[in-house]
């Protein structure tokens, strides 16, 4: 069998040795020797430049390996970096998503709070009307009460000699009556202040001073047990006027 050396640039075969040294020596066969010495020197020219080539495909595989290396840490380091920046964004892309749905909700609430506002403003619109009617109905009302009041006192100072004073705020209403005023000793003697709170006629002060048997006689038209409240204020005014002809004046002139 023949061994055969295989590279890439080149074949060797040992049929280039195969000689017998003994015979070739003894024989002084310097042809075969020189021969044999020339394919040593070509077997290791050869040998070394395999080894070179081999030494230099180390290298070039180990600097490659090196740069894979090198290349395949950057890569790492990008990898990384990258799955930094993909965390980074999908944090960011929850605070987008976050705020959104919290805009969103704020635009709700916005809408609600618009919503109520009109239903508010609706809501005054039509009481404001409803006020307004109220008011000229109390204008009305005060119109009307006010010429009864004025057409009363006529007739109260004509027949029954004593007049009626109103005066108004936005609290209440007062009503001063003076008895007798066509006598000019007395017209300042005798009066009375009612004030009228919420629809509500009382008795504040009476002058002079009734005695409480006289307080009895104005039973069922004023209730002194209940703030002096009045339920008739005509019929108070005439009771008083008569109680203070019947009991307290000379009533002598007095018709």
């Amino acid at each position: 069998m023949v061994e055969v050396i295989h590279n890439k640039n080149y074949v060797l075969t040992m049929e280039e040795f195969n000689y017998d040294i003994v015979y070739v020596i003894q024989n002084r066969e310097f042809s075969v020797l020189k021969k044999l010495v020339s394919n040593c020197y070509n077997f290791r020219e050869k040998i070394a430049i395999k080894i070179e080539a081999a030494t230099t495909y180390e290298i070039e595989c180990i600097g490659k390996r090196t740069q894979n290396a090198h290349k395949i840490s950057e890569l790492q380091q990008e990898l990384e970096k990258l799955k930094s920046e993909m965390d980074a964004i999908k944090l960011e892309q929850k605070v987008v998503v976050k705020k959104l749905s919290n805009a969103i909700k704020k635009q709700e609430e916005l809408k609600e709070e618009v919503n109520d506002a009109k239903l508010k403003r609706d809501s005054l619109t039509l009481e404001m009307i409803d006020l307004q009617q109220e008011s000229e109905k109390r204008k009305e009302h005060k119109v009307a009460k006010w010429n009864a009041i004025k057409l009363a006192c006529f007739y109260y100072k004509q027949y029954l000699d004593f007049s009626i004073h109103l005066t108004e705020n936005e609290e209440h209403e007062q009503i001063k009556g003076s008895f007798f005023v066509c006598d000019a000793d007395m017209k300042d003697k005798y009066f009375v202040y009612v004030t009228n709170y919420d629809s509500i006629w009382r008795v504040e002060t009476i002058e002079p001073v009734l005695k409480k048997e006289h307080l009895r006689e104005f039973k069922n038209i004023v209730d002194f047990s209940k703030q002096s409240e009045i339920s008739d204020l005509t019929a108070f005014l005439c009771k008083l006027r008569d109680i203070f002809v019947k009991y307290y004046l000379n009533t002598e002139n007095i018709k």
